[in-house]
């Protein structure tokens, strides 16, 4: 089992996995080329583009499943922004880019990872898995020592007669901080599954590793962390694991639990402080105030989930409804949405054709990584890239309800190019019985001997 990366396309997949996390650190850093704001993400961005771009078009084969997909969702962008175009008369054409770009980036990194799974034939993803381990480690580690010296920073949180503070480290957000504390733990789960015998010092790392991000998402105070990690142990245990194998990664887990509560000396209040919203809706509290004007559009005591998230989702909905039949159905790609969720979102700037695409992709995207890790008769590798393209984008699905992953490129960057690996294993196992009749000996046919011939040598 060869884990060597030769291909071009592999390594610099590698080398955007090990820089991307750290690039995000400098995001409040940008320099003006006119009346632009220019940051590091911004050049990446672009850089991912054209580079990434070139891959593509020098690449040859087939393209995989649902690519088409994805192509249609992106044109449909482009046919919004155009509808968009008579219904405003100020355009922000730089923040349509920006989005655009996105987009672009994480179709052609999908496309690049399923072609270089191709061509190298990846028998494990060793590499890449530890790529994005490391990556995301020293972005942890540099946010860590910014919050014990001071350097990061926060937000307090007033929950009712509850305050506290939440940390959020160099990135814009507390979120992100923990994202991408989630995101470390995930593939760190995944790599253990193909670590070489032995290897003590990574097994240490990769263990204490796994406490400096429970640490992140503790201090983050965030809600949605703690629920993606929750879904993510449920598919781990219940896919990924097999035997004897799900008791032990169990235990792991309570253990896990039970020394960081110790260790960081959890208050219960503060997280219970910040589900306070959940809580009450539960209960059965209404939710207080109108959802949108009139109340046109309510979610009833549901508004209040989320702290009043889904309030602003009635909001969305309730002006998307108020516009013409062109903009419900193709959408207007310069109206801005107050939801703070990928779904709304995409259905004021794509309108419900958009949506409908979008859902769809994400659901076929979403039962063929399952279909794939139920496979059975499969290698080990292959089951681990499998159920971790299955476990993103079904945290991703989860994700896009409260927050915004399509915008978000990092760990949308991370979940396409495992979803490209993971399709092109499943190709070339599909063509694997093609290969090998092709590729097996062809036996000399044997010469023909009469009858009579035969019987006159007996």
């Amino acid at each position: 089992m060869s884990a060597r990366v030769k291909d071009i396309a592999g390594q610099s997949l590698i080398v955007l996995f090990l820089v991307k996390p750290i690039i995000d650190l400098f995001w409040a850093q940008y320099m003006m080329v006119g009346a632009l704001h220019i940051s590091a993400l911004h050049v990446t961005g672009v850089l991912v583009f054209f580079y990434f771009g070139f891959l593509l078009l020098r690449a040859s084969g087939s393209a995989p499943r649902y690519g088409l997909v994805f192509m249609v969702f992106i044109i449909l962008h482009v046919i919004s922004i155009s509808v968009g175009l008579f219904y405003t008369t100020t355009p922000n054409l730089i923040k349509v880019i920006d989005l655009l770009l996105r987009v672009l980036d994480s179709y052609l990194i999908f496309r690049v990872a399923y072609n270089a799974g191709i061509k190298g034939r990846y028998e494990t993803h060793y590499k890449f898995l530890w790529a994005v381990v490391i990556g995301t480690s020293i972005a942890l580690v540099i946010n860590t020592l910014a919050i014990i010296f001071g350097f990061g920073g926060g937000r307090v949180v007033e929950r009712g007669v509850q305050s506290f503070f939440r940390e959020q480290g160099l990135y814009y957000d507390p979120g992100v901080l923990a994202l991408v504390a989630t995101f470390n733990i995930i593939f760190i789960a995944f790599l253990y599954k193909q670590l070489p015998k032995g290897k003590p010092l990574s097994r240490l790392f990769l263990t204490v590793m796994v406490f400096v991000s429970l640490y992140m998402v503790y201090i983050s105070v965030s809600r949605a962390a703690v629920l993606l990690l929750a879904v993510f142990a449920l598919i781990y245990v219940g896919l990924v694991q097999k035997g004897f194998q799900k008791l032990t990664a169990i235990v792991f887990i309570a253990v896990a639990i039970v020394v960081s509560s110790a260790m960081f000396g959890f208050q219960v209040e503060q997280f219970r402080a910040r589900f306070t919203s959940e809580i009450q809706v539960l209960e059965g509290a209404d939710s207080p105030g109108p959802a949108a004007a009139d109340d046109r559009v309510s979610f009833g005591r549901f508004e209040g989930l989320g702290s009043n998230r889904v309030r602003l989702w009635a909001v969305a909905l309730d002006r998307v409804l108020q516009r013409s039949t062109v903009e419900i159905t193709i959408g207007s790609f310069f109206e801005s949405s107050p939801s703070h969720s990928d779904y709304f979102d995409v259905l004021t700037r794509n309108g419900f054709v958009g949506l409908f695409v979008y859902v769809l992709m994400l659901l076929l995207f979403w039962k063929h990584t399952l279909s794939m890790a139920l496979r059975r008769g499969i290698s080990n590798d292959d089951k681990v890239i499998h159920a971790l393209a299955f476990t993103l984008i079904a945290l991703y699905i989860i994700y896009a309800f409260p927050f915004r992953p399509l915008s978000y490129t990092t760990t949308a960057w991370y979940m396409w190019a495992m979803i490209g690996f993971s399709f092109a294993r499943a190709r070339l196992s599909a063509l694997e019985p093609q290969r090998k009749a092709k590729s097996a000996p062809t036996l000399p046919i044997r010469q023909q001997v009469p009858e009579s011939g035969r019987l006159g040598l007996r």
